[in-house]
């Protein structure tokens, strides 16, 4: 049985599958939806990796190990109050793509 799979709560809006899933990240921390949220928004740490400069000897997995951790972080910092997720994602990936660079350069 996937996240996606368990009963759902009915509600007057419907509800997109992301949209069930944070709700139930929210609720659980569940790591199952951790994963899923995670695949979901893969493509933005593709994107980010890819949208920062970087030296010729900086590797493009390095750089998506980055952003993938700062996904990782945007997920458990998040706070649905200040605003939508996606934005959010971006900074905190690109500020982590930016880290690693330095990081490397050391």
């Amino acid at each position: 049985m996937t996240v996606l799979d368990a009963p759902l709560r009915i509600s007057a809006v419907p509800m997109t599958d992301v949209d069930v899933l944070w709700q139930k990240w929210g609720e659980s921390r569940d790591p199952t939806v951790r994963e899923a949220l995670v695949r979901h928004y893969w493509p933005l740490v593709r994107i980010s990796a890819a949208s920062v400069k970087h030296p010729l000897h900086v590797l493009a997995d390095e750089l998506e190990s980055h952003a993938s951790l700062g996904l990782l972080d945007a997920l458990d910092r998040y706070d649905p109050a200040k605003g939508p997720f996606e934005p959010y994602a971006r900074a905190r990936m690109r500020g982590a793509v930016i880290d690693g660079i330095r990081e490397h350069d050391r």
